[in-house]
């Protein structure tokens, strides 16, 4: 009888352990069942993979529209400061805003909107619209004067660069061939790099893992603020101010003038060639418009021309962060 008592007491300790363990596993975020259900969550079709790292060093990049692919290398740049917004605005709308001239007629029309449902980005000049932006791309330091005319790029104005404040994150580009090209960071800018692969006006292949790899595309920092944007999970775009090198908006005081010659013109379409096929065979689920098409006009993306549209699809659109 004492024996018997001994085994039905270890017995039933067993079966309380082993409840304990399997009630803390269903639970624990550890949990492999769970680690592998957000995984597959996190990458299903359309969406960028976050996890994981790709062992190889260099990455080739192959697109229809570039004569040369484009190898990328592995950034720890882009690893520390870009990797962590992978699928940060899954789901949502952004609005990419270049300093084109039709900048101008979408700033005319839309101060009586507000921007807190919709992601913004923008580059260079752009501080000067007076829209909150959540991401600023700063790529070319530039110059104060370029070609007789003033630039729109860091050095013609570091203090009003610096001191613009995100919503989110300030960007300036870092090229580890062309280490002076981009603007520096310093103390008071509370801006952080991110890597791209060569400065040059020849149209390159978009890279879709800039978490750990450079940023592909060239001629305009626009293609990096793009490429970001898709790997941050939105799932429309809508472009505004980006008329291929057809001029730049008169922001306030500051009118600036169109410094592309024909063959940067010609360069900058060919790269948005590149983004549009880019886009569909990565980003098939991400819708595009834009808004007020020039130079973009007819290349395949959808159209619009009344700033209202913008806003009224996304006034439901829910902000996650």
């Amino acid at each position: 009888m004492f024996y018997a008592y001994i085994l039905f007491a270890l017995l039933n300790r067993i079966i309380c352990c082993n409840r304990a363990v399997a009630e803390i596993s269903t639970t624990s975020p550890l949990h492999p069942n769970i680690l592998h259900f957000n995984s597959v969550a996190q990458a299903k079709e359309g969406d960028v993979h976050c996890y994981g790292e790709d062992r190889r060093s260099t990455k080739k990049i192959i697109s229809k529209q570039t004569k040369l692919p484009l190898v990328v290398k592995k950034s720890s740049i882009n690893k520390r400061n870009v990797l962590p917004f992978c699928n940060r605005h899954a789901g949502q709308s952004a609005i990419l805003l270049g300093s084109g001239p039709t900048l101008k007629t979408f700033l005319l029309h839309s101060k009586v909107y507000s921007f807190e449902n919709i992601v913004t980005a923008g580059v260079n000049s752009v501080i000067y619209a007076g829209i909150p932006l959540d991401y600023l791309f700063v790529f070319d330091k530039g110059k104060k004067v370029y070609r007789g005319k003033r630039d729109s790029s860091w050095l013609e104005n570091p203090e009003a660069f610096d001191a613009f404040e995100c919503r989110i994150q300030k960007f300036y580009g870092y090229f580890k061939r062309s280490p002076n090209f981009g603007p520096p960071i310093r103390s008071n800018s509370g801006a952080k790099l991110i890597e791209g692969s060569y400065v040059t006006n020849k149209p390159l292949p978009l890279n879709k893992d800039v978490g750990h790899y450079q940023f592909g595309g060239s001629v305009s920092t626009i293609f990096h603020a793009l490429q970001f944007l898709l790997y941050a999970g939105v799932s429309k775009v809508y472009l505004v101010g980006c008329d291929a090198g057809t001029g730049y908006a008169q922001l306030e005081d500051h009118a600036l003038d169109n410094h592309r010659n024909k063959k940067g013109t010609k360069a900058m379409l060919k790269e948005w060639k590149v983004a549009y096929d880019f886009i569909g065979n990565e980003y098939s689920n991400v819708n595009i418009t834009v808004l007020n098409p020039i130079g973009l006009k007819g290349i395949g993306w959808r159209e619009i021309y009344d700033v209202i549209e913008i806003f009224t699809e996304v006034t439901h659109t829910k902000k996650l962060y």
